[in-house]
């Protein structure tokens, strides 16, 4: 939780509450009201976690889950800013691979998804993964 003490921690009552709540935060985030980007939902289990992965579509939002505490941390993604940071920064990557002689394989896109951890899963907005020099 350190760098979110300010932040309303919700208790979950199911996936129709979790959706209200990020479509008003979202909502206020992009008028302009607030600059808060996290939601916190505590007694989110991870069967409430794969009921809600089932219906996330529409939702511009990136999904932590600690299974230790049951903590859900969605942090919104309302803005064209965002994207343009995290896809330039991804290019510039790549531009200081050419520049080390590295092939273009040599790094490999495997774009937004989900790592899981013993502890917590975490949702990546863009991630990369050394290529195979086979393919």
């Amino acid at each position: 939780m350190e760098g979110l003490e300010n932040v309303h921690v919700h208790q979950y009552t199911g996936i129709q509450d979790l959706k209200e709540h990020v479509k008003s935060q979202s909502e206020d985030l992009q008028a302009g009201l607030t600059n808060q980007q996290f939601l916190v939902f505590r007694d989110v289990t991870k069967r409430d976690l794969a009921k809600i992965d089932r219906q996330h579509s529409g939702i511009e939002a990136r999904v932590s889950h600690y299974t230790c505490s049951n903590l859900l941390i969605i942090k919104l993604m309302p803005s064209v800013k965002h994207e343009l940071a995290h896809l330039n920064l991804a290019r510039q990557f790549d531009r200081a691979f050419c520049r080390m002689g590295l092939p273009d394989e040599s790094l490999a896109s495997v774009g937004a998804r989900r790592f899981f951890h013993p502890q917590s899963s975490q949702e990546a907005d863009a991630a990369s993964k050394p290529g195979s020099r086979g393919n």
